[in-house]
This record gives C-alpha cells, structure tokens and sequence, in this order.
C-alpha cells in the first residue's frame, strides 16, 4: 500500500509543476504508513488545489497541513540535499483501514466445503508489515478479526461494498463462507545459501468462529 499511496502523491507533485510551470522545489509528506489510498483517490482534485493556492499565497511556502486529507502535512524543500519525512503506524489502524480488502472478491468465496483465503507478503511489495514488537501477528490478528466479526451485529448489505453482487446478502454472512485465513510471509528472496529452507517462510493462521462449515482434512480449499 506505501508503494501506491506515494505513487499517487507523486502524480499530484507531477501535476503542480505543470500546472505552476517550475520545479525547483521538492515536496516531502508527513503521514501515517496505513493512510488509506482511497482517501488520496478520492480527494485527488482537492489535494492538487490546496498545493496550488499554498504557492499563490507565498512563493517559497514552507509546511501545510492539508484540509482535504488531515492525515497529511506536506513539507517544502527549496535546497538540495537530504530531506526528512516522518511516518507514523499502528498495526490495529492499519487493519481497520484494510480489513474489507478481503471481500473484494467473494466470488473466490466457497459456500459448501471449508475455504481458507491466503495471502502472502513478499519483501518487495510490502512496505509496511514487519515483526518489529510483534506488529506483524498484531495486524493479522485484527485484520483477522475484523474480516470475521466487524459486521456481526448489523444488517448491511454485501452490495453496499461491491454494487454489482446480485444478492441480498449481508456483510457477515458472506464472511461466513470464509473458514480462515493465511498470512504467509515469504523470505526466500533475502535469504542466503547458508540459511535453512525452514526458515525461508513463516505462516499464520487464523479460523473464523463464524464459519458454517468445519475445516476437515484433506478438504480444504486455498486461494491466493
């Protein structure tokens, strides 16, 4: 998510040297690491205009807070050389903003046999999980339980996250056809020759107290 949060920053940076015919400044954000990319997304045209007026207000601006997306402080740099960015995280927001990821595709979802959906984090695409201060089973622990109770107690409908699902549905009873999930972290990529196979990998798997159907050996159905 850090990758594409910055991507779609950069393209608004790219656009205000266009739109102000200079590029002899660099900008640097202050944000939490599990910013939602939608929040970006969606408030795109107000990001860009209030970097717009920042710079009709004064010519060398120098910090702003951003009114269309509080969660971001962009800071100015008018010298070369290095520039300093702070980033916040917190695993448990990281699963509230994240969690409805794994509903995005339910027709993956199996209704009559145990299904576990698996995902799997390769050091190169992932910019935020880490097993520092045991962050990492913290987010997938929430993340976990997020997916399997968050919607337990209300009547939503499964349409009001993907409007083309032709059922009535609600949230938590399509979570119900999900028996668990796998996290799987792959460290093959920077492990050495002298590293053991064992550790290359390390998985952690959480069951939903929801499910309709028990896992049962030998039928359990993964998906990436």
């Amino acid at each position: 998510m850090v990758k594409l949060e910055k991507h779609l920053l950069e393209g608004i940076y790219s656009d205000l040297r266009k739109e102000l015919g200079r590029s002899d400044f660099h900008i640097t954000e202050d944000r939490d690491l599990d910013l939602d990319p939608e929040l970006i997304k969606h408030n795109r045209r107000e990001l860009l205009d209030e970097l717009i007026s920042e710079f009709r207000a004064s010519d060398r601006p120098s910090i702003i807070r951003s009114t269309a997306v509080p969660q971001i402080t962009f800071r100015f740099h008018w010298e070369s050389g290095p520039h300093v960015s702070i980033r916040f995280y917190d695993p448990y927001r990281h699963a509230e903003t994240h969690y409805k990821l794994a509903f995005n595709y339910p027709e993956k979802y199996v209704e009559d046999r145990p299904f576990l959906l698996m995902y799997v984090i390769f050091p190169w695409f992932n910019g935020i999980i880490n097993n520092f201060n045991n962050s990492n089973r913290i987010f997938y622990r929430s993340f976990s339980r997020r997916v399997f109770c968050q919607h337990k107690h209300d009547k939503t409908q499964y349409k009001v996250l993907k409007p083309d699902f032709n059922s009535n549905l609600t949230i938590h009873s399509v979570s119900k056809k999900l028996s668990g999930i796998i996290f799987l972290e792959d460290h093959s990529i920077t492990s050495t020759k002298y590293r053991k196979p064992s550790n290359q990998y390390s998985a952690f798997i959480y069951l939903n107290p929801e499910v309709w159907t028990h896992l049962i050996k030998g039928r359990v159905v993964m998906s990436r």
